[in-house]
């Protein structure tokens, strides 16, 4: 059986620690690149994801995920 309360502050967990290091990206600055659709992308956006996917899958192994950055990246053959 699933324990959502741990899930949750799981989840809360690594949504405070993205937004910690997009706060510390933003504050030493950064570039914005473009996706091979042309939307823009920063380093920020990325550390966020890696951080949500891996909390995602130590909380909810085998639970399967669709992330902006990581899906437009297999599509562009990038992965």
């Amino acid at each position: 059986m699933t324990d959502y309360a741990r899930l949750l502050d799981d989840l809360a967990e690594a949504a405070r620690e993205a937004g910690e290091a997009i706060k510390t990206i933003v504050a030493r600055g950064f570039d914005v690149e473009s996706k091979s659709d042309s939307s823009p992308v920063t380093e920020a956006d990325r550390a966020a994801e890696l951080i949500i996917l891996a909390a995602l899958a130590r909380a909810a192994p085998g639970v399967p995920v669709i992330a902006e950055e990581e899906i437009l990246a297999v599509l562009a053959g990038e992965i």
